[in-house]
């Protein structure tokens, strides 16, 4: 202890270090941990070192600490990079995130294992790959084979903002030429994202008719704009 204060109050990490090490090597690991608490300085630096040498060490520190806030991002770090052991691990990163009062994090999690498990559900039922993807992916992919009804399962269970799911549905819509359905969505409600959305999908696939029925129904300073863009003449 009085080697390790000495070295503290110096300021040298490489004396810290040098006596760090010899500590650890010769004091069992629960007293040695014990110690370093009472030197933040010592102690972060032999965080530093355990996070570039010896991750288990490092991951005893946080257990020996209750650090759970460090304990669910150092899992979710090592999780992300494997990505095979993200969805088995997200339930112990949610937990430890809850116990560090993290909610927001924690409901994140939860609501990316419950996708990751009905990805799987998916990809049986299309042969195709949905496992890993994000919400948005998710989504798009099932619009883009015409799979409404999960698509919309999707959003609601994870909370999809309607203006997302809009400019989602109007762009699949537009780009695979379903002129009727487009046509038939945006009347089905006022549409949250208005309907440059829709007047931008036609002239982007060249259909200056189907762009007509959109553009009167865009905000009257926009209209002249997308009447430009269609190359139609305006006569006052």
């Amino acid at each position: 202890k009085k080697a390790l204060l000495a070295a503290t109050q110096s300021g040298d990490t490489d004396l810290i270090y040098m006596v760090l090490m010899q500590l650890k090597d010769s004091t069992p690991l629960s007293k040695f941990q014990m110690i370093i608490r009472e030197f933040p300085l010592a102690q972060n630096l032999y965080k530093k070192f355990c996070q570039l040498n010896n991750v288990t060490s490092l991951k005893d520190i946080y257990l020996q600490e209750d650090d759970f806030l460090a304990q669910a991002e150092m899992s979710l770090d090592e999780a992300l990079d494997s990505n095979i052991k993200l969805e088995s691990s997200l339930l112990d990163i949610s937990g430890n995130y809850k116990k560090a009062h993290r909610d927001l994090e924690a409901e994140i999690c939860d609501d990316h294992r419950k996708l990751m498990k009905q990805q799987k559900v998916l990809e049986e039922k299309y042969t195709r790959t949905f496992y890993g993807q994000s919400l948005h992916d998710t989504v798009k992919q099932l619009l883009t084979l015409g799979d409404i009804k999960a698509a919309e399962k999707i959003r609601n269970d994870h909370k999809m903002s309607d203006k997302h799911y809009w400019y989602l549905r109007v762009e699949i819509l537009g780009s695979t030429y379903q002129w009727e359905e487009l046509e038939k969505f945006s009347k089905s409600k006022k549409s949250p994202i208005g309907y440059d959305q829709f007047v931008q999908v036609c002239l982007k696939a060249r259909n200056v008719n189907e762009a007509k029925k959109y553009i009167m129904k865009c905000r009257e300073d926009r209209r002249l704009i997308w009447f430009n863009r269609a190359g139609w003449v305006i006569i006052i």
